[in-house]
Parts: structure tokens; sequence; C-alpha cells
């Protein structure tokens, strides 16, 4: 696809939105200014009670984004779309990441939960796709828009194994954490490059951060956190996704130096947000994605947006796109279903209904 009139798309919404700066952390339960988004009922083809504080809005294609009837056969990933931010000023705490796989035999992988409002949301998505139980559930790293939202959904689902990358982070949202998983008893393993485990009979998890080593390191201060977040790729046939947390540019150096073009991954979720810490110009082209997913409320980075579109990606923005579904069957070939109808495209030819099949 051509990517004529990109720029200049990009720029209006850049004025449109502004960049927030880095994820911070602040002490579990503390209060701070937030609103609830709206359920998985309030679409425009139904509805459902709201809960206290929650606000009604349009969900455009929402039903198609969660509908999960045509996911057999099919590894499908949905990057949540999350909008609560609590906390103010310096101790503002960003909507985070939270994507859920689900294989081609029906189980269920959650990456990240977002911030603490963020576990409701995230609640909420889950249950628009019919989930009970989350067979898999990764946190990437300690940091309180990855992990805040942990207790809401281990309240409202079970689940079978937890993975962790091991770093004991001194903070309300973690220690809240791993109370929750002590309380329900949940198998949870640190993983580390190297590690593997498959996600039902098809889908193949290869590990490759952090090192051994790291979590001594990030102890000592001498490694970032974000360098110690949990690298994944995950493959199905012949495709693959890669999902690494908010690993910074010397995080991703180290796995370009370490692995070269063996860490290409058709789909890739942008590094911490889409910004510009990361998805660096070597590792973006060790990648080589046709789709890369920025999940953040805006477009983070300019620059990193058009690194990924000049290396051949087809990008999209929870901020301007809502939820991105990406679904393959294994050929290669990929269908994306976004959310939102876009009020200014990200893509040079918005998608028809949000749907486009990328090849």
């Amino acid at each position: 696809m051509k990517h004529k009139l990109f720029w200049t798309s990009l720029l209006a919404l850049a004025m449109l939105t502004a960049c927030a700066g880095e994820p911070g952390d602040i002490s579990g339960g503390q209060s701070g200014t937030s609103v609830s988004a709206s359920g998985p009922g309030d679409s425009a083809s139904g509805s459902s009670a709201l809960k206290e504080g929650e606000i009604s809005q349009p969900e455009d294609y929402f039903d198609l984004v969660f509908d999960t009837s045509q996911d057999q056969g099919k590894l499908t990933a949905r990057y949540l779309y999350l909008q609560t931010i609590y906390g103010t000023g310096k101790e503002a705490v960003t909507t985070g990441d939270s994507a859920v796989y689900t294989s081609p035999d029906g189980m269920v992988m959650l990456v990240d939960c977002g911030n603490v409002p963020g576990g409701q949301e995230v609640t909420n998505q889950l249950l628009a796709m019919g989930v009970d139980k989350i067979d898999v559930l990764v946190l990437s790293h300690p940091h309180a828009d990855h992990v805040g939202g942990f207790v809401t959904v281990a309240d409202n689902f079970e689940i079978g194994q937890v993975y962790v990358n091991g770093h004991e982070y001194d903070s309300g949202t973690y220690r809240a954490m791993m109370e929750k998983i002590e309380e329900l008893s949940l198998p949870c393993e640190v993983l580390e490059a190297g590690d593997a485990f498959s996600l039902g009979e098809e889908v193949q998890v290869q590990v490759f951060g952090p090192t051994p080593g790291d979590t001594e390191e990030v102890a000592g201060g001498y490694l970032d956190a974000n360098d110690g977040s949990i690298a994944m790729r995950l493959t199905y046939g012949q495709s693959s996704f890669w999902t690494s947390g908010d690993l910074y540019i010397t995080g991703e150096q180290a796995l370009t130096e370490r692995y070269g073009q063996d860490i290409a991954s058709d789909v890739v979720k942008m590094n911490h947000h889409g910004k510009d810490t990361s998805n660096g110009k070597d590792f973006v082209q060790a990648m080589s994605p046709k789709i890369a997913v920025g999940m953040f409320d805006s477009v983070a980075s300019r620059t990193v947006a058009m690194r990924y579109i000049a290396g051949g990606a087809e990008v999209f923005y929870n901020s301007t796109d809502g939820a991105i579904r990406v679904s393959t069957a294994g050929d290669g070939v990929y269908d994306v279903q976004i959310q939102k109808i876009r009020d200014v495209a990200v893509l040079p030819d918005a998608p028809s209904e949000g749907h486009i099949v990328i090849s």
C-alpha cells in the first residue's frame, strides 16, 4: 500500500493529541483523577447497564473486533484499548499495555494488564470475547502501567499460569500483584532468554529476554527496569508476533546483536508505547514487520511511526484505532479489524468498515 498523505495526516494528528511523558508508578490503591471507560456492551448495536462512574460512548466496530466466532484455526491478537489515566503531574500513571492472544485451538494468553483502573477495562474486553479462563498471563515487567490491573483481572478470571521477569519492584502495585498471586496460589514462574512454551497445540512461544543475570543488574542499578522486560516471539506456521514490553534502545541493541534476523516478526507491538526511547533503527530493520501497533493514548513519536513505515509496515495506534484485532491462519496473511472510525487517518487509505487484509 502506498504511504502518500501519511506524513500530513500524522502531523495533523500530532497537533490534536499531546504526547504523554514517561510512565510512572504510584502505590496501589492511591486515589487520583480518573474517568472509567465504557463497557463492552455500549456499542451502536447493543447496550448494557453501566457501572457507577462509567460513561456511555460509541464504540464503532467494537463488536467486530471482539467477535470470536471466526477465531478457530487462527492465531489472533487483540491489542486492547485502555483509556483511563490516574494520578496527576509526575505521579500520573498512563494507560499502559494489555494484549490478548488466542491460539487456533482456543487457548488464551494475556500479556500485561494496564494500570490499576485499567484492570476493569481489560476485564470488560475479555468478557466481550466470552473469556472465562486465562490459560497464561505474562507480566512483562513490574511498572504500574503494565501490572496495575492484575488484581482486578485475577479477581474476575481463573488463571492457569503466571509468568514474570523476576524483578522485585518496590511499589504498591507490585506488592499487590504478588500478594494476589499468593492469595490465589497461582503457579508463578520467571521467564528468561532461552525459555519456551506452547500456547495450545500449534503456537510456540520463544523467550529472547531478559538474559540470565539481568534481574541482578536491574537491582544493582546497572540496567534500567524497562530493559528487563520479557521479550517473546509467537509463531504459528509462517506467521509471527513479537512483544517486548517497554524495552529501551539499549535493550533492543543487545537483542539485535545477539540474535540478528532471528527476531524478525510479521506483527510487532512497538516497544515503550511507540516512544523514541525505543524502536531504534537497527531493531526495526531486524524485525522487518508487516504490521506495527502502538499502544498508547497518542502517536508518541512521528519519527518512530515513519521508521516503521519506511521499513514496509502498516501502522496502527490505540489512540486513533481503538482496540485492534490481528488474525492469521498461519499463512503469513493478516486480517486486521480496528474499533474506531478515524478522525484523522493514520493509514493513507482508511480501511472500509475498519477492515484490511495485509500479506
